[in-house]
């Protein structure tokens, strides 16, 4: 078993390496990391009982988060990363792993017998002078196991061993041209394959400067990115497209970063070139899953195809490709569906992940590009295209928008620009934010869950008092001086009240199909009636309707299907 001296950056190790906050005492070298690294190692083995056992790692703070991994590993251990730290999902990960420890900076609910408290450490503790032990570990130690998001099922679990993450981090490293001279704003958490290899490997294992707080809001990026600039540090930011947009729209100036790396779900071109012209500094998005870890890159703004790392190729097999590189060696399979570039194999175009290939009326598209249209689409803060798990039922998409100042006649007229208007989304339901994880991505059941509340909500039903004008322009040719409304008037009548009892929430609504419509009695022009529609509690695009005068006789009744969109109806 072969032991690495020289696997973690070991020179200048009295310089400042983790930056702080200012209120809590500004930064701390690589020796005084370390010195911590031993205490904590010494305590982890004196709970450890068996060479199987492993370590649950549930830390709110990134710095304490950082700090646990390195003694872990070098215990000999393997840290379990959990995609999530809710009691339930955790639960299950013990049971998975049994006899597992668990360390923690925070409480746990379902905490086991054996965990390991850890206590925030700060710049202003003091660490005795002399030498200090760093790291050995074995290449072939199994250092990690981190677990899919489970944005398209259940989250799955993905085997890190410890020389394979080295080479992986000196290829991303030398894509994204870091050197120990640089220093990192690392807004994504350290438990997820992109934070792991921003937040923990490139420090570690690179010699490069972190700021080692939780960032996540712009002005918290900010404030970090001023406070660097004071000392000097010209720092590269880590982010995902939604913490970009909300950059964009927070009206701070990031002009002083060097560059921004974003990765964890679609960044939309439009969005990349306005960062860039905005702030005139390179931004580069990173190609990547949890299997893979990071392998190809592209500067959107400027480039459609993407770059494979050195010493990273693929393999067509069928219509899909396998990774090859040496620190892979289960040659893992893309999720993606992407096409070589006719001239040099080494660049590809992303079409989208294979899950992610949508059907409608023959035509094709994918989910990836649905969703970067929608979220170029000005006022839009946030959105997704989702497509119902039943698509015999709906067998169109639909979607979840943030977007508070926008109507939606806009909406549906910038999407209608550039879709098909099979694609357009049916129904649109605004939310005031979408269920993202911390690291940008949403997991389907999520999404799911939320349709599926949201679709509970829909009312029973409706009763407005409408009229019809007098001045109406069907009446003028319906005989004069003694109008009568016709009948597709009173029928625009009762969509036009659909459209405006759920048009606050729910969007614009046509009615697509009228069925067993009755005209019973006379509605006079100006005349106040009553529109009640009642919604199929098995059908929810499916109702019942009256008009009633205010004596309560019946006028039309009749049953129409609605939908949400001009298209479609």
């Amino acid at each position: 078993m072969k032991n690495l001296d020289n696997d973690f950056y070991a020179n200048h190790l009295d310089e400042p390496w983790l930056f702080f906050p200012a209120d809590r005492h500004g930064s701390i070298s690589r020796r005084e990391f370390y010195f911590r690294v031993n205490q904590l190692e010494d305590k982890i083995k004196s709970y450890r009982t068996n060479d199987q056992q492993k370590v649950v790692l549930v830390c709110e703070r990134p710095e304490n988060f950082r700090l646990a991994f390195v003694a872990v590993i070098a215990s000999g251990m393997t840290a379990l990363l959990a995609a999530s730290r809710k009691p339930a999902m955790l639960q299950r990960l013990f049971e998975q792993y049994p006899e597992s420890l668990l360390m923690t900076d925070t409480d746990s609910s379902c905490a086991p017998a054996s965990t390991i408290i850890m206590t925030d450490f700060t710049a202003d503790q003091s660490v005795p002078a002399g030498d200090v032990k760093l790291p050995q570990v074995s290449y072939s130690l199994l250092a990690a196991i981190l677990f899919t998001s489970g944005s398209t099922g259940k989250p799955k679990a993905n085997h890190k061993h410890w020389g394979d993450l080295i080479k992986a981090s000196a290829l991303m490293r030398q894509r994204l041209q870091l050197t120990p001279q640089d220093c990192l704003l690392v807004a994504v958490q350290p438990q997820h394959m992109y934070g792991f290899e921003t937040q923990v490997l490139m420090p570690l294992l690179g010699g490069i400067g972190l700021f080692a707080s939780r960032l996540f809001y712009p002005a918290d990026i900010y404030a970090a990115m001023k406070q660097l600039q004071e000392n000097g540090i010209k720092a590269s930011l880590v982010i995902t497209p939604i913490q970009l947009r909300a950059m964009l729209g927070s009206g701070l100036d990031f002009s002083p970063l060097r560059q921004i790396v974003c990765s964890a779900a679609a960044l939309s071109v439009n969005l990349a070139r306005q960062a860039e012209s905005q702030w005139k500094i390179p931004l580069t998005e990173i190609f990547g899953s949890t299997e893979l870890g990071s392998v190809a890159s592209r500067r959107t703004a400027k480039e459609e195809l993407w770059k494979l790392y050195p010493q990273v190729n693929l393999q067509s097999e069928g219509n899909a490709y396998r990774v090859n590189a040496d620190y892979l060696p289960h040659q893992p399979l893309l999720d993606d569906t992407i096409e070589l570039d006719e001239k040099n194999p080494r660049v590809f175009r992303l079409l989208g992940r294979a899950s992610d290939l949508i059907k409608v009326a023959g035509k094709r598209a994918s989910l990836m590009a649905l969703n970067n249209r929608l979220l170029d689409i000005p006022g839009v803060i946030d959105g997704v295209f989702v497509m119902p798990g039943d698509a015999r039922e709906n067998p169109r998409p639909c979607a979840l928008v943030v977007a508070p100042d926008l109507n939606r006649e806009t909406l549906f007229s910038a999407l209608a620009e550039w879709l098909d208007p099979v694609f357009l989304p049916r129904p649109v339901y605004f939310v005031d934010r979408l269920p993202r994880e911390t690291n940008g991505k949403l997991p389907r059941i999520k999404l799911m869950q939320l349709i599926e509340q949201l679709q509970k909500t829909t009312p029973e039903s409706i009763d407005i008092l409408s009229s019809v004008s007098p001045e109406h322009p069907a009446l003028g040719g319906h005989f004069p001086g003694n109008s009568v409304i016709p009948g597709v008037v009173l029928l625009e009548l009762v969509e036009s009240c659909l459209e405006k009892h759920l048009g606050t929430r729910w969007g614009t609504y046509w009615v697509r199909q009228w069925l067993r419509v009755k005209f019973s009695r006379r509605l006079e022009p100006g005349q106040q009636c009553r529109v009640v529609i009642k919604f199929d509690s098995q059908n929810l695009q499916k109702g019942s309707f009256k008009l009633l005068d205010m004596a309560d006789h019946t006028l039309v009744t009749g049953q129409l299907y609605y939908a949400e969109s001009e298209a479609q109806a």
